[in-house]
């Protein structure tokens, strides 16, 4: 880089500390890297209790700045501290000055020994090349905008309506967006704020951008107590104190002072001699290079991450992303905390940035599964952030077949869930199997499929994953199978004719009742044995043991109400011949409660045909006795006799789900 580093670019600190603060949040006894600047992130860094923080910077004459704020932080008290370096007026700065230089180096004594009289008549943080453009913008450029009334009414406290309000009406003319182009151009604020060689590698029109980032934020109530835009447009901070110099964290900082440790280099090169970090404040660095320095500087910081480590820096208007270059060993992975990002992102302070990244290094995890179901393998990103488990069920393809469920994945960052798809994947391949299920939790008796569409919600319904299957298909998987859920509609005929029918069944000794929760395990046995019979043909079934079966339901039993579980029982010899699992649904539509009629089974036998419309048929009078006239057939397989059956009363597809396989 060409850029000039001999003198005082930036007297301030221009990242938020509040969001550096959050977006590190590391435990007690870390060690932090971070960009020096005018070091006032640095010091905040020293309230989370670090071993150290290693202030780095290319420039020796910012480190100069950093030792000057420490030797007036360990000497004077916060009243004294805030007059000397400018926050508040101060007659006698050079006095001050030889009172507390004994605590510098001798080269940064002489540096600020020898620009004494400019830094010593309104103070240190207004000397910055950088705290210059903004005062000369306030001072020469806004007045011929705008009075000091209407920039006073612009920060003043009022609701969010109000702010808005002002802004459209009084702020933002055609004299505000004229001159702000022209001073926040690339020409000028290369020149004047910070240097042609730090926009570089900028290919997006600046004022413009700048502009825009501007306007969003004037038209926030968080513009109103926001330090950096009251410099920005008053030349001073006046009330808005820095973290660092607070009443609350002086003490904090001054006694922790000792820890900060100043490296003058690159960022990477402190990594040698103080790393691995627990964390990193990179500013917006990588903005400043050509991509291939970027990637190669990126690695080097990378690898001086510990694991679970992070990195948080700034995009101004070159996208940068650490993440989407990384490259590390030992199934480690550099992923991006996007939800953190989104978050911050809205309260930053840094109004002027385009992003906050927040990066993490996480460990790819792999262990084996011993609960004594058909879980063999478990796969998942340190803190969970993608994850899935492996099945061997032997009775899916004569466990030729490993089944992956339990996928979990934020969708924001599909990129976390190919790197465990992957990793499955390999494993799989290796193990010898010729083909992949999924998703499915071991067998279709627990939870499995993903939602490709969905007209409306129901209580238990799967979540839309349509991303999910992209994402699945994207790495080799095909559909394999296809399930609907469907809306039910009776009419008066249909109605007629299974009552008819019901009325032959009762003829014959059928008897409909609900179940008897007082013989609950009586009657599950049943259930259960009817159901292995009644499923045995369908789509990738296999067996389940009885103390399975009852484990399942068990958890239910509390929130079961028996009067939507109906059976059907042959009154000759009490044989149970068919049963329908029900349960109302108030909460995802409370003006329309509907009935999810979950499951329906039959013995298979001619003289049976029909029961399972009787069942629904039964069911749907009595939830028309209490007022719920909506009725959801769920999770069928679309070549099922179900879907026949629920095809047969005027249904309606109001979901889709599919199962979906990759042969290896």
């Amino acid at each position: 880089m060409k850029a000039d580093f001999n003198f005082i670019r930036y007297a301030n600190v221009w990242e938020d500390h509040r969001v550096l603060l959050k977006a590190i949040s590391t435990k007690p006894g870390s060690r932090y890297l971070s960009i020096a600047s005018a070091g006032d992130n640095a010091f905040a860094l020293l309230t989370l209790d670090p071993e150290y923080v290693v202030a780095v910077d290319v420039s020796q004459v910012q480190l100069y700045l950093v030792e000057l704020k420490m030797a007036a932080i360990l000497e004077l008290n916060r009243t004294e501290v805030l007059s000397f370096l400018g926050f508040t007026h101060c007659d006698n700065r050079l006095e001050v000055f030889q009172r507390i230089k004994f605590r510098m180096s001798g080269p940064a004594q002489d540096y600020f020994e020898n620009y004494a009289a400019n830094w010593t008549q309104r103070g240190i943080i207004h000397e910055g090349k950088f705290e210059k453009y903004f005062q000369y913008f306030s001072k020469y450029i806004l007045p011929l905008i705008h009075s000091r009334k209407t920039i006073q009414e612009l920060l003043a406290v009022k609701p969010a309506s109000e702010q808005i309000a002002f802004f459209k009406s009084k702020w933002n003319t055609w004299k505000w967006r004229t001159l702000f182009r022209v001073f926040f151009s690339k020409w000028v604020m290369g020149r004047l704020g910070r240097d042609p060689e730090f926009l570089k590698h900028v290919q997006v029109p600046v004022s413009e951008f700048i502009l825009s980032q501007t306007e969003r934020h004037l038209t926030s109530i968080n513009a109103q107590t926001n330090p950096f835009l009251r410099y920005n447009l008053t030349g001073s901070f006046g009330d808005l104190i820095p973290f660092y110099l607070q009443e609350e964290q002086f003490e904090i900082i001054k006694n922790r002072i000792s820890r900060i440790v100043l490296h003058q280099g690159f960022a990477q090169d402190a990594i040698h001699e103080y790393g691995p970090f627990d964390a990193m404040n990179l500013s917006n660095i990588f903005e400043y290079m050509p991509a291939e320095v970027f990637r190669e500087t990126a690695q080097q910081l990378m690898n001086g991450l510990k694991e679970s480590g992070k990195m948080v820096y700034w995009n101004l208007m070159v996208r940068r992303r650490c993440s989407e270059i990384s490259s590390l060993p030992n199934s480690q992975v550099l992923i991006q905390k996007h939800s953190e990002m989104m978050e911050l992102r809205d309260v930053d302070w840094g109004y002027f940035y385009d992003s906050i990244v927040i990066d993490e290094k996480v460990q790819m995890l792999e262990f084996p599964v011993e609960n004594g179901s058909f879980a063999v393998r478990r796969f998942e990103l340190t803190s969970k952030l993608a994850s899935l488990t492996a099945y061997v069920n032997p009775q899916i393809e004569g466990g030729k077949a490993v089944v992956f469920g339990e996928y979990a994945c934020d969708p924001n960052q599909l990129k976390l869930g190919d790197l465990v798809l992957k990793q499955a994947i390999q494993w799989a391949k290796k193990e010898g199997f010729t083909s992949i299920i999924g998703p499915m939790n071991g067998s279709t008796w627990d939870t499995y499929r993903f939602k490709v569409h969905g007209r409306r919600n129901f209580l238990g319904d799967l979540k839309l994953g349509l991303e999910y299957v992209r994402q699945w298909e994207n790495l080799g998987f095909e559909t394999v199978s296809k399930y609907v859920s469907t809306e039910l509609e009776y009419s008066d005929s249909e109605t007629l004719r299974l009552l008819q029918r019901r009325n032959q069944l009762e003829s014959s000794g059928v008897v409909f009742r609900n179940l008897d929760m007082s013989r609950w395990e009586d009657e599950l046995n049943r259930i259960y044995e009817l159901s292995i019979l009644a499923f045995k043909n369908n789509f990738l079934y296999s067996d389940i043991s009885w103390e399975a079966f009852i484990q399942q339901y068990q958890s239910l039993k509390s929130s079961m109400d028996p009067s939507w579980i109906l059976l059907a029982e042959d009154g000759s010899n009490n044989e149970l011949i068919g049963f329908l699992f029900s349960y109302p649904d108030f909460q995802c539509y409370p003006e329309s409660p509907t009935l999810i009629i979950k499951t329906v089974a039959r013995k298979e036998s001619f003289r049976w045909s029909g029961l399972g419309l009787v069942l629904t048929d039964i069911i749907q009078k009595r939830a028309r006795e209490i007022g719920i006239y909506q009725f959801v057939h769920a999770f069928m397989h679309e070549a099922a006799v179900s879907s026949n059956c629920s095809d047969s009363m005027n249904s309606t597809v109001i979901a889709e789900y599919v199962l979906l396989r990759k042969k290896l």
